[in-house]
């Protein structure tokens, strides 16, 4: 979906109307009835995503990074058993 912006040619007020890509322009002014110029001002990304899914895909997020911090604390301490048995042989 798009907001436009119009702004009539007779009175000159501005004003802004959500549509569709597929929908009609306006072409006369809601206030005077008078021809109206348009331009695209921001488009808006509508995400219909239920609570469901986002609270799913959180729990995935976050079950992601306790497996990368569980994989770097064994990485470290894989690393400290190494340089204790290196100490320790001569």
């Amino acid at each position: 979906m798009l907001i436009y912006s119009y702004q009539c040619k007779i009175c000159h007020k501005w004003f802004e109307r959500l549509e569709c890509e597929s929908q009609e322009p306006l072409m006369f002014c809601p206030f005077c009835g008078g021809m109206v110029y348009r331009l695209v001002s921001e488009t808006i990304d509508l995400d219909f995503q239920s609570s469901a899914d986002e609270h799913r895909n959180q729990k995935i997020q976050r079950s992601r990074r306790l497996k990368r911090k569980s994989e770097e604390r064994t990485k470290v301490l894989s690393r400290k058993v190494r340089r204790s048995h290196e100490k320790f042989q001569i």
